[in-house]
Formats: C-alpha cells, sequence, structure tokens
C-alpha cells in the first residue's frame, strides 16, 4: 500500500489553527510581535543590513530563528507598504521620515526657526531625534529647550530610546545645562521611597532624590507573589491576601459598595487571576485597566 503525501492548502492550515483557541491565542501573539516590529523598524529608520547585523548571534539556534522571523517579516513589510503606496496613505513614521528628507533635502525648507521645544524627550525615537537634528543643522543659532524624565519611558515598543535622551548632548552637538526633575505633587512617602528604589535598580536609569511639594503621605502596601510562579493561580492568591486586608481594615459592608481598579501590564496577567472568586470586567475602552467586583 502506497501512500502519497499531499500537503495541505495553507488557507485550510490557517483556518484550523484560528479554530482551535490556543493557537488562535499563539496567532494573534505572533501578529502582535510583527507589528511592534514593524513599528520599531520603521521609527528607527535603521537601513536593513544594519538590522540583519542586529537579528545576528552566535547561538546556531537562536540565529536560524532570527532568520526566518525577518524572512516572513520581510513579506508582511513589503505588502503593507505596497497597500499603503495603492491607497495613497501614510502612517505616523512615514509623516516623521518624509519630514526629515523633506527638511535635509529641500534647500529652501525649514529656515527662519529661532526657537524649538522639545517636550516628552522621554518619547524620543531615532526618526524624530533626526528630524530635530536636520532642523537644528539648518538654523545654526536657534536656541532647543527640552524637557523629559527618563523614569517615564513606556513606549519602547514604539521605538522611544533612553539612549537618545541619556546621550543628549553628544547627539545633538549642543552645550547643555542639565536640570533633573526631583519634586513631585501627585504621591508622597512612602509610595516616594518604594517606586524610587525599584526604578533606580536599573542601571540605564538616571539617579536623583525625589522630593514630595506637599509633605504629605500616601499609605501603600506591597505583596509580591512567590519568588518561583511555576503554577497558575498565584497572581489570584495575591490578589486574595490584599482583598482580605481591605475588608480587615474597612469593614465588610464598605467593601461591598466599592470597586477595586487593576492595572495590568499585559492582558494575559488579567486571564490569570481570572476565576469563580473574581467578577473582572473592563473598565471602558483600556485593554489594560480592570475592575474587580
Amino acid at each position: 500500500m502506497h501512500i502519497i503525501p499531499r500537503r495541505r492548502k495553507d488557507s485550510d492550515i490557517y483556518n484550523e489553527l484560528l479554530q482551535n483557541s490556543t493557537c488562535q491565542k499563539e496567532v494573534e501573539s505572533l501578529f502582535s510581535m510583527f507589528q511592534t516590529f514593524l513599528s520599531l523598524h520603521k521609527n528607527s529608520a535603521y537601513p536593513d543590513e544594519s538590522i540583519i547585523k542586529r537579528l545576528a548571534s552566535n547561538d546556531i539556534y537562536t540565529a536560524k530563528r532570527n532568520g526566518l522571523f525577518y524572512k516572513i517579516y520581510k513579506r508582511i513589510y513589503g505588502a503593507y507598504e505596497l497597500l499603503l503606496y495603492k491607497t495613497r496613505q501614510y502612517d505616523f513614521a512615514d509623516m516623521i521620515n518624509s519630514a526629515e528628507k523633506c527638511v535635509r533635502e529641500v534647500p529652501e525648507c525649514a529656515h527662519g526657526y529661532k526657537y524649538i521645544l522639545l517636550d516628552e524627550v522621554q518619547d524620543l525615537s531615532r526618526n524624530r531625534l533626526m528630524l530635530v537634528r536636520s532642523i537644528i543643522q539648518k538654523n545654526p543659532g536657534c536656541k532647543l529647550f527640552a524637557v523629559g524624565d527618563d523614569w517615564q519611558s513606556i513606549y519602547r515598543f514604539t521605538g522611544s530610546n533612553l539612549e537618545l535622551i541619556h546621550n543628549f548632548e553628544k547627539l545633538f552637538g549642543l552645550t547643555v545645562r542639565r536640570s533633573l526633575i526631583e519634586s513631585t505633587h501627585r504621591f508622597g512617602q512612602p509610595t516616594i521611597r518604594i517606586s524610587c528604589d525599584f526604578i533606580q535598580r536599573n542601571p540605564s536609569q538616571s539617579h536623583k532624590m525625589v522630593r514630595n511639594t506637599q509633605s504629605n503621605d500616601t499609605p501603600v502596601y506591597v505583596i509580591l507573589n512567590k519568588p518561583t510562579r511555576l503554577t497558575e493561580g498565584q497572581d489570584a492568591e495575591s490578589l486574595q491576601i490584599i482583598l482580605r486586608t481591605i475588608i480587615c481594615e474597612q469593614g465588610l459592608e464598605t467593601v461591598k459598595t466599592k470597586s477595586i481598579q487593576v492595572i495590568s501590564r499585559y492582558n494575559h496577567d488579567i486571564s490569570r487571576i481570572k476565576s469563580n472568586d473574581f467578577n473582572i470586567i473592563a473598565k471602558g475602552d483600556s485593554s489594560e485597566v480592570f475592575e474587580v467586583r
């Protein structure tokens, strides 16, 4: 008996994957990774050679894996760029990149600037840096005033890079006077101490002493999960501890009339603590903020 194997159609394989809930999550996760990589690619404005070099690895498995990923990504990127071209559309990275190219290549463009005010410098991506730098080169006498806080940098997935704010003087080639943001009116102790200690464990963050402008206290309790989270449910266990603490302090009848807000970094954090014990619903249009009732 001879059996001749025949490969199934790509569309059939894809549809079958989507019908499986576990596989569907993996596919969605892969799509999200390609989307993030595309955003980083366009906002970093690195040439293909530089990206390939960054994906290289001495580990054979990692090198092969990165190579396959980039091979698939190039097809997605090409199709995306073709769609933008056919529909005569620009994404946000295109607008920044096109503006930088215009400033750099068109002689009469971007003259006459005396002052440049640059806000949220911690969100600076490489293509935005290139745009600002091109404008300064066209206007040698202009003054640059920039405001930013590397402690508030949360947009790495869109291309922001802490190296750009740390090497500000070198990148812009200007005489820079740096002032640290060391006061806050949002909260007091012990929140300031806990958050400062946590952030400054990262050697890439600037070191500073933060103080409260109003000298008020903001009570805070820190409950950590177990050191090794090998099983499901430890997030729920920590949440139960928090709820029991609140009930002991405020009383059960009072807590029943309240909602507790849970902020997660990832959606799957919320999935881990969903159970029969908790009624967790999304708050507004956010995908990271939920209420426990």
